[in-house]
C-alpha cells in the first residue's frame, strides 16, 4: 500500500468532505525515521491527480507534521514535498495545525 491512498466521503454538518489517508510509512516508533518520503510524494500526486480529474478546484488539507511524530519524518521535507506536488494546483492548499480541541 506504500504511495497509495484510501479515501471515505464524510458528512458534516450538511457539507461533504473525503477525508483521504496516504499510506507514506510502514512502520512507526520513537528515535527512527519511517517516513517513505518517495511513498508519500507518490500518494499526495495521487490525491492531486484526484482533484485535478474532478475539476472542482477543492481544497485539499493536510494536518502540520503529516508524516512526522512517531513516523520521524522531517517537517521541512514534507512540507517541500506538499508545496512541489502542488506548486501550480488552482485550488487552495491548506497546512491544519492541531490545536488540541
Amino acid at each position: 500500500m506504500l504511495g497509495r491512498v484510501s479515501a471515505q466521503p464524510v458528512e458534516k454538518d450538511g457539507r461533504w468532505f473525503l477525508i483521504a489517508n496516504l499510506y507514506g510509512q510502514d512502520d512507526y516508533g520513537k528515535g527512527g525515521v519511517y517516513t517513505d518520503y518517495e511513498a508519500l510524494e507518490k500518494a499526495m500526486e495521487e490525491i492531486r491527480e484526484f482533484l485535478t480529474v474532478r475539476g472542482r478546484n477543492e481544497t485539499a488539507a493536510f494536518p502540520q507534521g503529516i508524516g512526522c511524530g512517531f513516523a520521524g519524518g522531517d517537517w521541512q521535507i514534507v512540507e517541500s514535498i506538499i508545496k512541489r506536488v502542488f506548486e501550480d494546483y488552482p485550488g487552495e492548499v491548506q497546512i491544519w495545525k492541531y490545536d488540541g480541541k
